[in-house]
């Protein structure tokens, strides 16, 4: 069977929408900018992603991904728009890597059925120390 160049891209295409509506697409493929502002600080992430912890000892990735589009919508907002929880956790875990953060198996409570789950997630802990780690290393440097 012979595929031509236009007949090509049609197939590309819908494969494509289908890897992001599957979530199999993030970041930079599924066409979010994931470059930081010039004025940004990269490692406000860190403080957002305390934020959206709040006082629980760990959270979903999927859950702090729908709350830091809550805090910062210009930001975080397409984040949230990802299809599938997978694919936010997969965001947030691409986001945090470079911060030398790695997102892991927690276990929670869902909010809709209250079933207990292990999910990808980040202990509040891990946070607060990268937080701490960072702030020392920007007074010693």
């Amino acid at each position: 069977m012979y595929i031509d160049g236009p007949d090509a891209e049609k197939i590309a295409a819908r494969a494509r929408t289908a890897r992001l509506a599957a979530g199999r697409l993030t970041g930079y493929a599924a066409g979010l900018d994931l470059t930081p502002e010039e004025d940004e600080d990269t490692s406000t992430l860190l403080a957002d992603v305390l934020t959206a912890i709040g006082d629980a000892e760990k959270a979903w990735s999927e859950r702090i991904v729908d709350r830091l589009a809550e805090l910062r919508p210009s930001v975080y907002g397409p984040w949230a728009e990802l299809p599938t929880g997978a694919a936010k956790a997969t965001q947030l875990s691409t986001a945090l890597k470079p911060l030398g953060i790695t997102t892991k198996q927690v276990w929670g409570n869902d909010v809709d059925t209250g079933k207990g789950a292990n999910r990808m997630g980040v202990k509040r802990e891990w946070i607060a120390d990268a937080l701490t780690e960072r702030d020392r290393n920007r007074k010693s440097g």
